[in-house]
């Protein structure tokens, strides 16, 4: 290692309180101490500036949405609902889309939905599709339950389903 750099020990908090450990060499001359806090980058150790050059430096990641949204569990797949309904889902980071149907394929009803993920909650608007007889429109707000098992805890404008279960 040249100019005396140390490896640190750095521990970051990912997620869903998972803990991850790895080591990285942190450059003395590129961190900036201020008020007994020292930052680089995304990361900030509470100390003083010579906590640079230990050879173990404890940090807390500064989780971002980005993160996060790459943690949570993928929901994109086929899901029964406790209305009969087939819905087909697709996850794109934090955002989720499905598009559901009646078990006659659709001809009772269909819909689109649209909403954002933040956690364990998907909040979100629905509405029927012409493929279908019924003409209505809402909101609904989910929970996830596990990555197989979604269930409603709000929801307006008529929906039918309040249980999903992922069927593949």
């Amino acid at each position: 290692m040249k100019n005396h750099q140390q490896p640190s020990r750095f521990i970051a908090e990912i997620a869903f309180g998972t803990i991850i450990a790895a080591t990285l060499f942190i450059p003395v001359g590129k961190a900036q101490a201020s008020n007994n806090a020292i930052q680089t980058n995304n990361t900030i150790t509470i100390g003083s500036p010579s906590n640079l050059e230990a050879s173990e430096i404890k940090s807390r990641q500064i989780k971002s949405p980005k993160l996060i949204a790459r943690r949570t569990v993928n929901l994109s797949g086929r899901w029964r609902a406790s209305d009969g309904g087939t819905y087909y889902l697709k996850q794109i980071g934090n955002e989720l889309w499905w598009f559901g149907e009646s078990p006659n394929q659709g001809a009772t009803w269909s819909n689109i939905f649209h909403g954002q993920i933040q956690g364990k909650q998907i909040a979100g608007k629905w509405v029927d599709v012409p493929k279908g007889r019924n003409n209505l429109a809402g909101e609904i707000t989910l929970k996830v339950l596990s990555p197989n098992r979604l269930r409603a805890v709000r929801k307006t404008g008529g929906f039918g389903g309040s249980v999903w279960i992922r069927i593949r």
